[in-house]
């Protein structure tokens, strides 16, 4: 579709007519051709004979002109192309409607009001009779959720309860919205219709969004004003740990507070948890009534320890299975920031029980060098039992035999069989020891987790068992003159099988063993979530060191995944229990995670800049494609064409 932005330039088409009277009223010259010898008579003859050309070129030289009149006339009208379905029409209507947890907000104290979020769909609602009926015309709304989408789209007073019926359905989210995104699908739909007018509906300040948006605000300062718990962290100091608590207050608010923060499945060193009695703390609010923001943040510590908070000088713990910190009985604007749960106070356990028939220390020494670098994630704790009759049947992650084979084992954790004298129960054939005057270095075909950071090549023994068979349910690993001297066993229970003696290797005088450890723990014991904090919206890494991992939200759904590492879209507030299941003799593992709205989102009266701006277009000028340079190249090339048959033609 071509637009003219200058419709009068259209005019000097008229120049046309002035071109045709001129070839009108000009003197017709006739060219005569005069001769006075035979030879140019003859000559005159065979020219008359010839394809009268020059008024076909009169005609070319008068339609060159006048297409070049053309042009010109074409080129001060300045005609854009734009895309088909532009309008200017002033009657359609764009609305945003903001779904951020910040449009949650009610009027405090009063439980039975209606949301920000409510209030705004209820608005438009009143409007759509103005919009559509009364004034016929067009309108969109687009929700500015996680990410900014259609609602409706090009409706009319056709589609009047269509849209009713998809405003009904709307809901508002716990995490930020995608304004900016919201704001370019409205920008799309100005570049259509510059004409278009934007409604805006949020409680946040997003100050001069261009002369096209309309902002219409439904913060409250009089009614709102919201007390939240907007973070917390968690350090381990010593034996102590410190939970660092963020406390906004927003609105016109001036009191005092009880912060409580409750200690449950404490572990002071037995097998039995205990439950601490809640620590209490008192809260100043006070909001400056003259601050453009109305907010206030308070960082607050809590130590069990520490008796202003009703704690106690002994109460010192390694780890616990949750904490709650919470305010009661606030009825503030936004109650879903009031409680706010910490999880990830029990570390991995990591309990190893070894036995041998010919006790040595390679790896209590491995082990026990692990133990400092990876105690923020993992309890690592390693029994040795002397003899068959300490030897305990459960209870333990790794279950280390050397030098020694049973007809049985147990049953619910990771089996290390390191020099084994017989795997026939494992559907392992040996063939007897082999053994070399010198070391004899392994090969690995393939990288795999358990030989991560570790140089292969400088890894060897001078004697192992040789391995003629196994069953595929087992993976070869590691190889010694191609014959396998690591194999492990991932499906069911896991089971590493080492074919030699740690005394006739290198393994554990070049720190190999140590590394091996480490990357036994990491392989089977990875941790569910790499955190137990998330916002609303945000997506969790999860891991598994069972067969499947089921995941139930706050509302009691589910869903079970098998495939790892995997992703999980947190979009509920609250509690998510990640379950790990065993397919072999082991308890399921439990984890849990708190998903909490965004720090921003508890602010009531805040201001935002986004970097766009949707301003109002006059007669198009900014809108479409230009046609002047396409339009100067047909002129340009009608002048030449012009010019050079004006050439006087050599005879």
């Amino acid at each position: 579709m071509i637009k003219w932005i200058l419709p009068l330039g259209l005019l000097g088409l008229l120049s046309i007519i002035g071109l045709i009277l001129i070839y009108i009223i000009k003197p017709n010259l006739q060219q005569k051709f005069l001769s006075s010898t035979y030879i140019w008579r003859v000559m005159l003859k065979k020219r008359k004979r010839k394809v009268p050309i020059q008024p076909i070129r009169n005609i070319i030289i008068f339609l060159c002109q006048a297409l070049a009149l053309t042009m010109l006339a074409l080129i001060l009208a300045e005609p854009k192309l734009f895309t088909e379905g532009f309008v200017n029409d002033d009657s359609e209507r764009i609305v945003i409607i903001d779904a951020s947890a910040n449009m949650r907000a009610k009027f405090a104290g009063d439980e039975n009001s209606p949301t920000r979020f409510e209030r705004a769909v209820r608005e438009i609602k009143m409007h759509i009779d103005e919009w559509l009926v009364t004034n016929e015309g067009t309108l969109s709304i687009i929700l500015a959720g996680k990410e900014a989408s259609y609602v409706v789209s090009d409706a009319t007073s056709d589609n009047y309860s269509e849209v009713v019926l998809a405003l009904d359905g709307l809901e508002c989210y716990y995490g930020s919205a995608d304004m900016q995104g919201a704001l370019h699908l409205a920008e799309q739909r100005l570049s259509v219709n510059p004409a278009a007018q934007v409604i805006l509906y949020s409680g946040s300040d997003y100050g001069d969004l261009g002369s096209a948006v309309t902002v219409r605000n439904l913060a409250n300062i009089s009614n709102e004003w919201n007390v939240g718990i907007i973070d917390c962290a968690v350090s381990l100091e010593g034996n102590e740990y410190i939970f660092h608590v963020s406390v906004g207050a927003y609105g016109r608010i001036s009191e005092k507070y009880n912060l409580y923060v409750e200690i449950r499945g404490v572990e002071t060193g037995g097998e039995e948890t205990m439950d601490y009695p809640a620590l209490v703390k008192e809260i100043t609010v006070d909001v400056n009534s003259d601050s453009s923001e109305f907010a206030q943040v308070q960082y607050i510590d809590f130590r069990a320890t520490d008796p202003e908070v009703g704690g106690d000088e002994e109460w010192y713990y390694n780890s616990f299975q949750e904490v709650k910190i919470s305010f009661k009985g606030l009825h503030d604007s936004i109650p879903e920031d009031d409680t706010f749960m910490v999880y990830g106070g029990e570390r991995e356990k990591v309990r190893v029980q070894y036995y041998s028939a010919e006790q040595n220390i390679f790896y209590y020494l491995g082990f026990h060098y692990l133990r400092d670098p990876m105690a923020k994630i993992y309890d690592i704790q390693y029994r040795q039992a002397y003899n068959r009759g300490e030897i305990e049947s459960s209870g333990y992650e790794f279950y280390i035999f050397e030098h020694i084979s049973f007809e049985s084992y147990p049953t619910d954790g990771i089996l290390i069989l390191s020099d084994p004298k017989d795997l026939g129960n494992f559907g392992i054939e040996m063939g007897g020891e082999q053994s070399f005057g010198s070391l004899q270095y392994f090969t690995s075909p393939e990288p795999h987790p358990l030989t991560e950071y570790l140089n292969v090549g400088e890894m060897g023994v001078t004697c192992y068992n040789k391995i003629t068979s196994y069953g595929s349910d087992f993976q070869p690993i590691l190889f010694c003159n191609n014959d396998p001297v690591l194999l492990v066993r991932t499906t069911g229970q896991p089971v590493v099988v080492m074919p030699f003696s740690l005394n006739r290797s290198n393994l554990p005088s070049k720190s190999h063993l140590t590394v091996l450890l480490f990357n036994f723990i990491k392989t089977f014991l990875p941790p569910t979530l790499e955190r137990y904090n998330f916002e609303a919206d945000e997506i969790a890494n999860v891991n598994c060191q069972g067969a499947e991992l089921i995941v139930t939200d706050p509302s009691g759904g589910t869903q079970t995944l098998n495939e790892f590492p995997a992703e999980v879209e947190l979009n509920q507030l609250g509690t998510y229990t990640f379950t790990t299941q065993f397919d072999y003799d082991k308890d399921p593992q439990v984890r849990k995670a708190y998903v909490h709205i965004p720090p921003d989102e508890s602010g009531l009266f805040r201001m935002i800049k986004l970097d766009i701006r949707l301003d109002k277009v006059e007669a198009w000028k900014e809108l479409g494609i230009s046609l002047f340079m396409y339009l100067a190249i047909v002129l340009l090339v009608l002048c030449t064409v012009e010019w050079a048959l004006q050439i006087k033609e050599v005879v």
